[in-house]
């Protein structure tokens, strides 16, 4: 194991700073721990996704200092961690809508395959070991700080002004069911298929266009990594995801 630190001698104030960022926002994961462990009232959303956003971009930012750091996933994914708890700090329904699925889904992706290359004799360090678990923790962390703020960007009411339902040229029934089922698959793992297209069209432009999603392409599986990824963002769904899917009479979701 290598007891790496992200900075060496020769770092300039900035990377200095933002790794005293970095331990100053765990810190302050730690006492929001023992404030929820110790008082019966739950902290505001805007602060709970405040400090994650802060602990996530510190990280992000050390990681920018590395050459080639965009032809990492894993930066990618980072990158929408910070985003979705950046811009959903108050609970906007819609950034939570597209955000929340492939992010959370895709932290549990990009440990997984983390975990594969360390059981395949890869190499680890404490720094990197962090950098793929805090998201994984992170999320837990606010889906049961902040049930309630995703069950009602996933479920809005029928009526509400803030449904997609709402919009809608067909039946409401209809719509309602077709938006929802676009919501699910979307958050079951089509989001996080689609930021690996990306994520392939940015670093590999000769395979921008190569896109095939025939059943024989999918079914050709030639390693077990291949399938983990999307694995993982469907049990990742299946454990929590699908419990923000509530009927829109009832006001309350089945918390984990």
């Amino acid at each position: 194991m290598v007891w790496a630190w992200p900075f060496d001698g020769d770092a300039d104030l900035a990377l200095v700073a933002c790794s005293l960022a970095v331990l100053l926002s765990l810190l302050a994961l730690i006492l929001l721990v023992v404030q929820e462990l110790s008082s019966p009232q739950s902290l505001p959303l805007h602060l709970t996704r405040r400090i994650f956003a802060a602990h996530l971009f510190a990280c992000l930012f050390l990681e920018l200092r590395k050459p080639m750091v965009w032809s990492d996933f894993a930066t990618w994914t980072l990158a929408l961690h910070t985003l979705f708890f950046g811009l959903c700090e108050r609970g906007q329904p819609l950034f939570t809508r597209i955000l929340h699925g492939p992010s959370f889904g895709g932290s549990h992706a990009v440990l997984v395959i983390y975990l594969f290359t360390l059981l395949k004799g890869g190499a680890w360090s404490l720094w990197g070991w962090w950098l793929h678990i805090a998201p994984c923790i992170l999320h837990w962390a606010d889906g049961m700080l902040n049930f309630r703020a995703l069950l009602k960007a996933y479920s809005p009411p029928v009526h509400s002004t803030n449904s997609w339902e709402s919009a809608g040229h067909f039946g409401p029934a209809l719509y309602f069911a077709a938006s929802r089922m676009t919501l699910r698959a979307w958050s079951a793992g089509v989001g996080y298929v689609l930021l690996e297209k990306i994520f392939t069209a940015a670093t590999q432009p000769a395979q921008a266009f190569e896109w095939d999603w025939s059943l024989h392409k999918l079914l050709q599986v030639t390693d077990v990594k291949e399938v983990l990824p999307l694995a993982s963002t469907i049990m990742a769904y299946t454990a929590f995801t699908h419990r923000l899917f509530v009927t829109p009479e009832s006001s309350e979701g089945k918390r984990p």
